[in-house]
């Protein structure tokens, strides 16, 4: 091979591999952290989520719910992944309001010819290159509003699942505080059922029981027993469920429970209308009709016609030659399309009927929500006033049976008997003030309301 095809082949490879690098040093200038904050912004909660300390429990530590829901905010891999959703969502907002601005590039073109003569020629040219859309029927503006719309929409899924991402949290934290007292229950029925054994084998020798009586308090001992391991059991797996959404290898401290319920809740009625304001999927429901309305704007836009201007200029040319540069308008006008834009335009309108039919049945399956949640929580208000009275009545129950046993009127299985029904009565109750509070969440988690966010 000659020198002069040596040369050639050298300098045709250089204008690429310069044009890739200038590529890749631009593509690589992206600021990780500063992308990921866009939407870890929109997720803050609170005080402890906009500083850099984020929460944490130490091995064995307590932790308050408050804490507990702040750390499933920040570890939860879901919620990150739809976090990045968002985030390309904006990205495509972005390339949307990119179109309206002009194309400007270089176009490097090496070539090599010969003749047959043994005599090679090469011509080099170094074009800059400009493109602008002038018209085309409003698709870019509607694009670009769709594309603001389907940003909006994703910001909102992003907080409804926050929304539901915190709710699951105080479920499993209540669940483990009900089941705790259920512990604590079972173990002094346990304690009851012993002594009743006992009491029942005395009475057999004495010939004033049968061996019925036994093996019956003996299978409700072994009930019991049986009952406590597997609430033992439950705790564990509701404390590792915890864990797990809370971002932490252990959840086996001391659950200290932080949420006042108001003293006086709104109406009905105002539930009902902050939910038709506020409820995040309703607000992402809408958005993808409006959405759905700027892509019928987009459909109909292709039967006009679009109008661009482009400029080519000549920087370098070797040999030399005249023509500097050169412009031109170029127009498309749809004549014949063989029905695919009137397909399109069926079809955009076919997906807005179906974003609205979709909202509207949304809209309805949350007021049905709000009211059975207001309902649930109006009624455990009105179970704890019952409970409260029956825990008073046995109470006083275990207080007469005390005072029997002293005077010698009732046995000692009298007393733990009144003490067992008081510790269930008790158990009832505070499982319903931790029901009332789930309730409560619920109810302000179908009412679009924030529990953390002020």
């Amino acid at each position: 091979m000659s020198n002069f095809f040596k040369r050639s082949i050298a300098r045709c490879w250089l204008l690429p591999a310069a044009g890739a690098a200038a590529a890749l040093l631009c593509g690589c200038a992206v600021d990780q952290q500063k992308e990921v904050a866009q939407y870890r912004q929109v997720l803050a909660l609170g005080p402890t989520t906009r500083s850099a300390t984020q929460p944490s429990v130490e091995a064995g530590g307590a932790v308050s719910l408050t804490e507990a829901m702040l750390m499933a905010n920040q570890s939860s891999e879901a919620l990150a992944v739809s976090g990045e959703t968002y985030l390309q969502a904006i990205i495509e907002k972005n390339r949307a309001a990119d179109s309206f601005f002009p194309t400007v590039g270089l176009s490097p073109n090496y070539a090599l010819t010969d003749s047959g003569s043994g005599r090679g020629q090469s011509q080099t040219t170094l074009t800059a290159s400009a493109s602008v859309n002038v018209f085309n029927g409003g698709s870019d503006v509607a694009n670009l509003r769709a594309a603001q719309w389907r940003q909006r929409q994703q910001r909102q899924l992003l907080l409804d699942q926050q929304a539901t991402l915190l709710l699951n949290v105080a479920q499993s934290y209540y669940k483990i505080l009900q089941l705790r007292q259920q512990a604590q229950v079972l173990q002094d029925s346990i304690t009851y059922q012993s002594e009743r054994v006992r009491d029942t084998e005395s009475r057999l020798r004495l010939g004033i029981a049968k061996p019925l009586d036994l093996a019956q308090s003996r299978a409700d001992l072994a009930a019991a027993s049986v009952a406590l391991t597997q609430t033992q059991i439950d705790i564990r797996n509701t404390r590792a469920t915890l864990a797990f959404l809370i971002g932490t290898s252990d959840a086996q401290g001391e659950l200290r429970d932080d949420l006042q319920l108001p003293a006086q809740p709104a109406s009905l009625d105002d539930f009902l209308a902050q939910a038709q304001r506020f409820r995040r999927d309703l607000l992402a429901a809408q958005d993808a009709v409006n959405a759905a309305e700027q892509a019928v704007r987009v459909a109909v836009g292709r039967y006009y016609p679009s109008v661009s201007v482009n400029f080519n200029y000549l920087l370098y040319h070797d040999p030399s030659q005249g023509g500097l540069w050169n412009g031109g308008i170029v127009a498309n006008v749809p004549i014949f399309s063989a029905g695919s834009i009137e397909a399109d335009v069926r079809a955009a309108w076919s997906r807005y009927r179906q974003a609205e039919l979709s909202r509207q049945g949304l809209s309805r399956q949350i007021i049905q929500q709000v009211r059975q949640a207001y309902e649930n929580f109006a009624g455990s208000g009105r179970k704890i006033a019952d409970l409260n009275r029956q825990v008073d009545a046995s109470t006083q129950a275990l207080d007469l049976a005390d005072r029997s046993y002293q005077l010698g009127n009732a046995s000692n299985l009298d007393r733990l008997s009144a003490k067992n029904i008081l510790l269930n009565a008790q158990l009832q109750l505070a499982s319903e003030r931790y029901n009332q509070k789930l309730t409560w969440l619920q109810l302000l988690r179908n009412s679009g309301r924030d529990v953390l966010r002020p």
